[in-house]
């Protein structure tokens, strides 16, 4: 996926949860959009590249940062994208 598109994706995220949701991501939410998203946090830290004892840490040592749930939530929704690709690519395949 092109990184631009996904940073953009990720920018617009934080903008609608900022707004309509609220900054703040406690243990249940962040385990919650974890499993959603079928991660531990040890995936997580690799996929977004970030150190995972920064990520074992968020809910006991430090606060869940803000960005937390806008990450997450991308996660699912590039997830949910690919699955529609993968889905009604051989269709279009066959058309063309």
């Amino acid at each position: 996926m092109d990184l631009l598109f996904l940073f953009a994706f990720i920018l617009l995220l934080c903008y609608y949860s900022i707004i309509f949701k609220g900054v703040f991501v406690d243990k249940n939410e962040f385990q919650e959009l974890l499993s959603k998203a079928g991660l531990n946090k040890r995936e997580l830290a690799e996929l977004v590249g970030i150190p995972y004892s920064t990520v074992n840490g968020w809910g006991s040592k430090v606060p869940y940062p803000p960005y937390v749930r806008f990450l997450l939530e991308a996660i699912l929704k590039i997830q949910t994208l690919d699955k529609i690709i993968f889905a009604v690519k051989p269709l279009i395949e066959n058309k063309i």
